[in-house]
């Protein structure tokens, strides 16, 4: 059978869906009249139309501002910190309605569709599904919160590849026909949300190239345009060393960030952060923080989202190996604890009893530190480190509070002679001393 000359031939010897994915495939031309051009329609000037500005849709926004529908959002993160759990966690959220990891989802439930590139899910070893299933334990989601919406699939076994080289090797092409099967799927089933992790293996492109993955990004962006969906990217940094982490340590070419009009970048904790958390030591590696990096499309949020890796067994049993149950990585949104420095006077007044003409030490490296006798009166935990140098672990709330204590008057800082090294030595004083209301005058 010859194929349909146009749109018309197409509705009517077939139906709305074969026209609809002739439209995706390219395959036949739209109608034209004798001056249209044929095929892609060609850039015009187009007048704008003034509307008032209340009048005009908000923006879609499926979870909190990271996701929007039509738009194309990317999550970097080096490896091991949590990333894919975390998109677990949210394909979760988002297909549930609930939102446990503390994050707005304006239309309620979605139908997700989380794809992951290198972790199995077979019936031998369905890690995927242990993945899910220690998420669903822990936060409380049953099959009834899901009711069919969630969507899990491994890409290990039936590979995504989105684009390629030629036979060439020396130019690039878009799978057009594997672009629309997606597109159909996704259509079929709904899918609000579409998660690609991670997006190196959704493609054998150079990802160095820039012409190449900005082709190939701009492409899944006019998928979440046509499917009215929001396409979420998990990627890797590349490798750095000491400085922070932003959207420009993204691994490849700069053309992904700029495509996305969300960047979202997870990085660990650092030994420092952990000890101003007041954490024990080596604690804080179970920590992480999510920053909106780069946000074009609303102001951006100051606070970080900082997250717990907690290890949550699934119950199933002894396995050959003779461990107990499987263990597995679940997410969770994790509070800075809040610093306390609103104090009885009485315990001031007896912090500064304590310390009075002790000069001790305001540096707090030093072996007399003066932070070692407020935490004794006032209840925060000092820890001193295993090699026995430098500050203790817990430190940053004592100093907080001490610095809070010199601001009010009621401690001060003073230089004295330094009778080992020469020269001076700071110390803590008492300042203003507090006067308590049971106490005799002139005592």
């Amino acid at each position: 059978m010859n194929a349909p000359a146009d749109a018309n031939d197409i509705l009517r010897l077939m139906s709305a869906d074969d026209l609809r994915e002739a439209f995706d495939r390219n395959l036949y031309p739209i109608p034209s009249t004798e001056h249209e051009p044929t095929g892609k329609p060609l850039l015009t000037p187009t007048p704008w139309n003034w509307v008032a500005p209340e009048n005009l849709p908000t923006r879609a926004w499926l979870y909190g501002r990271y996701l929007m529908r039509g738009t194309l959002s990317l999550t970097v993160a080096p490896g091991g910190v949590g990333k894919s759990s975390l998109a677990i966690a949210e394909a979760i959220a988002l297909s549930s309605g609930r939102n446990f990891l503390k994050e707005p989802l304006p239309d309620g439930a979605l139908r997700v569709w989380y794809v992951n590139c290198e972790d199995p899910d077979s019936a031998s070893n369905p890690e995927l599904s242990r993945r899910a299933a220690g998420i669903c334990k822990h936060h409380g989601i049953s099959e009834a919160d899901l009711c069919g919406r969630l969507f899990l699939d491994s890409a290990v076994l039936r590979p995504l590849k989105l684009a390629g080289p030629e036979q060439n090797a020396k130019t690039f092409v878009l799978h057009e026909e594997e672009i629309s099967r997606i597109k159909t799927e996704i259509r079929h089933h709904q899918i609000d949300v579409v998660i690609l992790d991670p997006f190196v293996s959704t493609h054998e492109l150079d990802e160095n190239n820039n012409s190449m993955i900005d082709r190939l990004a701009k492409r899944l962006i006019g998928v979440a345009t046509s499917c009215n969906c929001a396409i979420g990217l998990v990627h890797h940094t590349r490798k750095t060393h000491g400085p922070a982490l932003d959207a420009e340590s993204a691994r490849g070419a700069s053309a992904l960030v700029s495509a996305a009009r969300v960047v979202r970048v997870l990085a660990r904790m650092e030994a420092k952060e952990g000890e101003g958390a007041g954490l024990a030591e080596g604690e804080f590696r179970r920590f992480f923080r999510a920053v909106l990096d780069k946000q074009n499309l609303a102001p951006p949020e100051s606070e970080r989202n900082w997250y717990e890796m907690v290890s949550v067994p699934l119950g199933n049993g002894k396995s050959i190996t003779g461990y107990d149950d499987d263990l597995v990585g679940v997410p969770c949104r994790w509070s800075w604890p809040k610093q306390k420095l609103d104090y009885d006077l009485a315990i001031i007044r007896a912090v500064q009893d304590a310390i009075d003409g002790k000069d001790y030490p305001e540096n707090c490296q030093a072996n007399e530190w003066i932070g070692w006798e407020i935490a004794k009166i006032v209840g925060l935990p000092l820890q001193e480190k295993a090699s026995g140098k430098g500050a203790p672990l817990g430190h940053h709330p004592v100093s907080q509070l001490i610095k809070h204590w010199i601001d009010e008057g009621w401690l001060v800082s003073e230089d004295i002679p330094n009778g080992r090294r020469g020269g001076t030595r700071k110390v803590i004083r008492v300042g203003e001393w507090i006067e308590l209301e049971d106490e005799v005058p002139g005592e």
